[in-house]
């Protein structure tokens, strides 16, 4: 099978890839926002939750505190701060 980007249907019952059928999976770091729901709507992504990661990531870079965005979603200051620090690890 050649090689391709997985996009997942999260409209189905399997949440599979549409291409090869593999399964979505979670990104661990997320499990500090909400339980895993499945795969991303918009995009096809395997987490639905890296939207609401991507906004945590956008306040604080634009100067709110961690602490600030924790309350803002009811995440843990830790949570927040350690979620933030591994979206950056994976951005180039």
């Amino acid at each position: 099978m050649r090689p391709h980007r997985h996009i997942f249907d999260a409209l189905s019952d399997s949440w599979a890839c549409t291409e090869c059928g593999a399964p979505p999976e979670p990104v661990a770091i997320y499990d500090v926002i909400h339980p895993y729901a499945g795969p991303c709507p918009a995009c096809g992504g395997p987490d639905r939750r890296h939207r609401v990661a991507d906004v945590i990531r956008e306040n604080v870079r634009i100067g709110h505190s961690p602490s600030w965005v924790a309350g803002m979603y009811g995440i843990s200051v830790d949570g927040a701060e350690a979620l933030v620090a591994a979206i950056e690890e994976e951005t180039p």
